[in-house]
């Protein structure tokens, strides 16, 4: 059974912009095509916060393409906010804290460039 794919921030905006780690990767672009893909709206919280700090230029109908390319979004529930004072501080980016959650009580794989992700109890499917 081929499992879930969370998209960790980094890499939904990669996609987004065609960018070349994920465009110039065959075995990457295979496993996104044949896996089912979700994004969190813990990344839609972070690419409005980093915007509004001026740290990301996004375009404004950057959300209706991510939904537009077929990622479906991963609801973000209270039984993963909670979940959090269990995780090891490993990580200290709230958001990525987040996802990891979320991956760890719903068994997904979560697709990142961050190596930190790899010291918790999920599968993770490195992109750089």
């Amino acid at each position: 059974m081929t499992p879930s794919l969370l998209l960790d921030t980094c890499v939904l905006l990669w996609i987004l912009n065609g960018d070349k780690r994920i465009t110039g990767n065959n075995e990457i672009m295979n496993l996104l095509n044949q896996t089912q893909r979700y994004f969190s709206p813990i990344s839609v919280a972070e690419i409005e916060i980093k915007a509004s700090l001026g740290k990301l230029k996004i375009p404004g109908d950057y959300l209706d393409c991510i939904i537009e390319s077929g990622i479906a979004e991963w609801p973000y529930r209270s039984s993963d906010a909670k979940a959090l004072g269990n995780l090891p501080y490993h990580h200290k980016d709230p958001f990525d804290r987040m996802l990891i959650a979320s991956a760890v009580a719903h068994n997904l794989t979560i697709v990142t460039s961050d190596a930190v992700f790899s010291h918790y109890p999920i599968t993770v499917i490195d992109v750089d």
